[in-house]
């Protein structure tokens, strides 16, 4: 199978995250620019969104996906916008099966919102 220089770059940058095999500067040179980056964006989204609806607050930022877990961003994110946020687990109150790596699992939930939500529709229709 072919992957494209992106595809490969991505995959590889994945794979380093995943492994913790990160260069020492990782955090102060691009994880918390990032995180602030990336917590700036989430208010402008709030500001247009209560500009453009007749709703002023919310009672929670969830994040999801699989930037959510980054160190720092629940935080960071509470701290710009002054609303509570909380990283979603789409497997909360799931049982698991016995053959689920279930530390892999927690860890990688917040990616897994879609598929949950896409799978979810089978049971209720």
């Amino acid at each position: 199978m072919m992957m494209s220089p992106a595809a490969a770059i991505l995959l590889l940058a994945e794979q380093k995250k995943l492994a913790s095999d990160l260069p020492d500067d990782y955090e102060s040179s691009l994880l918390s620019p990032f995180v602030d980056s990336l917590s700036q964006e989430i208010g402008r989204a709030l500001q247009y969104f209560f500009t453009s609806t007749p709703h002023h607050k919310v009672h929670y930022v969830m994040l999801a996906g699989g930037t959510a877990t980054l160190p720092g961003l629940k935080e960071r994110v509470t701290e710009l916008t002054g609303f509570a946020s909380m990283v979603v687990n789409p497997f909360d109150g799931m049982r698991l099966g016995s053959a689920v790596r279930e530390s892999k699992l927690r860890r990688e939930a917040p990616a897994y919102l879609t598929a949950c939500g896409l799978a979810m529709r089978r049971f209720l229709t």
